[in-house]
């Protein structure tokens, strides 16, 4: 610490961690904030700052100062000065503001002796009879004025007799120190033995007189301490008295602070109940949003619908799952535009239809085919909120593949219908399924009648063996050409006919049932 201050600038400010102080060198810093331990150092006279001892590093090959001083001359010196201190610096000591005796020079026995009872260091207990009360008023002065104070004569009784001391009480100019130190120096002027045997009566008077002026001399000390006391009881009182003002004033402060606070309390716990409240509220919200979203998702993708929400921008919004059959979506593809994504289908832009439909608020439909062969109807409708505020555009894509096809067959199944051959569908076991209005002009037998019917009946006996072969080849899945073949018609009639032979298939593309088409040669003969 001595270190840290001699390095220290004046009035430089020491940092010290928060489990650390400057221990017993008060005298040294002043501290600015003991929680942080921040301390200002003090200043010193060049004459009383502290010694610091700096580490020694011994010097190799350093040129020897030509006037070294020698061990036995430096020896001689400090004996020369203790011996002149001793005989010619008069005894003193060094006492704090209240008394207690810090540093004691010289012999003071002559002046100073321990009190009876419990030990006690202090000047005031210590001092001999006659010297202590015009030694407390000096060092009540020198408390007072801060200047030194001498006293001359003063009569102090000794071992059976008296003597005449000077003394001077001196402040010690130590700005750095915590206590305030005083310097007291006794100095001997002449001694007064016993009085002579043969003036018994002068000495008599003598004591008589001096014992008067000593009580005296005590009496006004005391009125003076007393003086001084009353001084001191007045300022302590209106200090007291300021205080205890000030004290009334912090008390009604934090009276009206303590109201204040009860009153932020009440506000703050309304508010709290407020909150509560309100976050139920949106508790309750937020459950009824996960619900609706949940019913929505589920909806979505139950209906299996491809589906596109898209923003004013034509950036992608939200997609159902289906829509990855349509449009090449993953979930990163979330604010790209619409137009940066590949679709599966065929000559028709998406940008464009929706950037009309934002334009006029009209909803657009189109039927468009993918490049896997699949046929959809494509919806796109302006996205409305709650508000009644157009957000973007929805875009649907329909499956319509499969009517397309039922479209297709409906179509061909009029074409067979209305044929002049005769077209027929039977299962594996030869039970008619469908019978045209040809079947009907050639055989004889009605659409009913056909339908319960098997398809024996109208093939002659010598030729069963060979549509049992047939049906057995393509139950196999094997493919059979067109023939030349009989048939035998409700009259009883045989006709000579042109049989192809269609295989159907099931769902799962299986053989389920055969489709004949037969034309009669005859007929076709006279054509």
């Amino acid at each position: 610490m001595p270190l840290f201050h001699y390095s220290l600038n004046p009035g430089g400010i020491l940092f010290l961690g928060s489990s650390e102080t400057v221990g017993g060198f008060t005298d040294l810093f002043e501290p600015i904030d003991k929680k942080w331990k921040i301390y200002r150092r003090r200043d010193f006279r060049s004459d009383d700052r502290p010694m610091v001892q700096f580490p020694v590093t011994p010097m190799v090959n350093a040129p020897r100062i030509a006037h070294e001083v020698k061990p036995a001359q430096l020896k001689i010196r400090q004996l020369a000065e203790k011996a002149l201190l001793e005989s010619y610096v008069p005894p003193g000591v060094i006492i704090g503001s209240a008394g207690d005796i810090l540093y004691i020079h010289g012999r003071t026995g002559k002046y100073l002796e321990p009190a009876p009872g419990e030990a006690k260091w202090n000047i005031h207990d210590m001092a001999r009879e006659g010297l202590k009360p015009e030694l407390a008023r000096a060092v009540r002065q020198v408390n007072a004025a801060k200047t030194a104070v001498d006293r001359k004569n003063v009569r102090v009784r000794t071992n059976g007799g008296t003597q005449m001391v000077n003394f001077t009480v001196a402040p010690l100019e130590t700005s750095s120190t915590a206590a305030e130190l005083m310097m007291i120096v006794f100095e001997e002027t002449s001694a007064a033995g016993p009085p002579a045997p043969a003036d018994k009566r002068r000495t008599a008077g003598t004591k008589a007189e001096d014992r008067i002026q000593a009580l005296e001399q005590e009496l006004q000390d005391s009125r003076e301490d007393l003086q001084s006391t009353i001084e001191e009881l007045e300022t302590a009182n209106e200090e007291l008295k300021s205080t205890n003002e000030e004290l009334q004033s912090t008390n009604e402060e934090l009276q009206s602070t303590n109201e204040e606070l009860e009153t932020t309390k009440e506000e703050q716990q309304s508010l709290n109940e407020e909150l509560v409240t309100v976050n139920t509220e949106l508790q309750s919200k937020i459950d009824e949003l996960t619900d609706a979203n949940n019913d929505m998702k589920n909806l979505l993708d139950s209906v299996d619908i491809p589906t596109i929400f898209l923003d004013m921008d034509l950036c992608i919004r939200r997609f159902t799952s289906h829509a990855t059959r349509v449009v090449n979506l993953i979930a990163g593809d979330i604010g790209r535009p619409i137009d940066d994504i590949a679709t599966r289908l065929q000559d028709v832009s998406l940008t464009e239809i929706a950037g009309d439909v934002l334009k006029d608020l009209v909803f657009r439909e189109k039927e468009v085919q993918s490049k896997d062969g699949l046929f959809y109807s494509v919806r796109i409708t302006p996205y409305r909120t709650l508000d009644n505020v157009i957000d973007g555009v929805v875009i649907t894509f329909i499956d319509i593949t499969q009517n397309k096809k039922l479209e297709v067959e409906r179509r061909l199944a009029t074409v067979v219908i209305d044929s002049n051959d005769a077209v027929t569908v039977q299962d594996f076991n030869g039970n008619i399924r469908a019978w045209n209005r040809g079947a009907e002009k050639m055989y004889g037998y009605s659409e009913a009648e056909a339908l319960k019917m098997n398809i024996s009946r109208i093939i002659p006996p010598d030729e069963s063996k060979k549509a049992v072969n047939m049906v057995r080849r393509i139950k196999a899945g094997e493919e059979v050409k067109a023939i030349r073949t009989k048939r035998k018609a409700k009259n009883g009639k045989i006709l000579e006919v042109w049989l192809t032979v269609t295989k159907l298939v099931d769902n799962q593309g299986k053989p389920s049932e055969i489709a004949t088409t037969e034309r009669d040669l005859a007929w076709l003969t006279q054509t």
